[in-house]
């Protein structure tokens, strides 16, 4: 059965690669696919789009499909109704460029610099975007991008975190909000709560710059909580306080039991009790005031930690 003539990319009628029984797309007006391609003309498709941009012509409706394209300078182009989908654009520079309806599924773009890039409608679908330089404009004001999600942003890891280009605080702040913006309209609420949790560490990083007592405020609340995005965070902390004050009743003497200091084990116990607010009948705090308020500051960071409990799992789960 004879290979059809044509093969059809979302609602387009592209010719088929000329090359024995492949069916993908020929690449711009070449008669083969990229990987059917001469090393030859594979230089050659890097060169003549250059060249079309020197003299202002429009790339609009271009099939670059599967092309190795990294470190490209795109600044300006019209790659509107583009299909750029499973190539190489690592450092690539969009500037200014118009991918609105651009096809970029399954494509490299990581480190690549999309500042004021117009990108409505245009498609991200499996593409990376890991470091990538994006700036708020291209996300607002009505411009609707078609699958963005978190996971394209890089993946998660226990030091690391799924990230846009921050080298710049300000910028960074204002497009991840322009990204939780987005992703709430979508109705991805995973991806908002990432948006949002890297928002306010990109406010974080401003408040270093100039005003440190909010600084120590959001530094506490990033630690805590997540900025009420990781009620794990909130469970850890509360851990964390046990051992630590566990630990101080046992090396100041702080109560005993049947006539004897506390044990680590009995102190551990002792701290968990009062960070729960668990009554302790069995065990006798010391008479000195200054104990007595240690025990009673842990019993407060309970009620907070508490608080703080509640209010990331209404914000992370049911708020949004």
């Amino acid at each position: 059965m004879a290979k059809p003539p044509t093969v059809t990319v979302r609602g387009r009628e592209l010719p088929v690669c000329s090359h024995g029984e492949c069916e993908e797309a020929r690449i711009w007006d070449y008669a083969t696919c990229w990987e059917h391609l001469k090393d030859a003309e594979r230089e050659n498709i890097r060169e003549r789009p250059s060249d079309a941009l020197r003299q202002k012509e429009s790339l609009s409706g271009i099939i670059l499909t599967g092309a190795d394209l990294s470190g490209f300078d795109f600044t300006a182009a019209d790659l509107s109704g583009a299909h750029l989908d499973k190539c190489r654009l690592r450092t690539s520079k969009f500037v200014e460029a118009n991918l609105r309806r651009a096809y970029l599924g399954w494509s490299n773009l990581d480190n690549t610099d999309l500042s004021r890039a117009e990108l409505d409608r245009c498609v991200f679908t499996n593409c990376s975007l890991e470091n990538v330089r994006l700036l708020a404009y291209s996300i607002s004001f009505g411009r609707e991008p078609i699958n963005l999600e978190a996971t394209l942003f890089g993946a998660a890891k226990l030091f690391r975190r799924p990230h846009i280009d921050e080298s710049h605080p300000w910028s960074a702040e204002a497009t991840y909000r322009a990204l939780k913006s987005y992703f709430i309209r979508e109705a991805d609420y995973e991806s908002a709560s990432w948006a949002s949790y890297c928002e306010k560490t990109m406010q974080r990083k401003v408040l270093w710059q100039g005003d440190k007592r909010h600084w120590l405020v959001s530094a506490f609340l990033a630690i805590s909580c997540g900025y009420g995005e990781k009620p794990l965070r909130v469970i850890a902390t509360a851990g964390w306080v046990v051992i630590i004050f566990g630990v101080l009743f046992v090396l100041l003497h702080c109560a005993t039991l049947g006539g004897s200091f506390l044990g680590w084990q009995q102190g551990l116990y002792f701290s968990f009790a009062t960070l729960s607010g668990v009554s302790f009948p069995d065990i006798l705090p010391a008479a000195s005031p200054w104990i007595r308020l240690l025990i009673a500051s842990e019993r407060a960071v309970g009620i907070l930690l508490l608080g703080l409990f509640v209010f990331t799992l209404t914000k992370r789960f049911v708020a949004r």
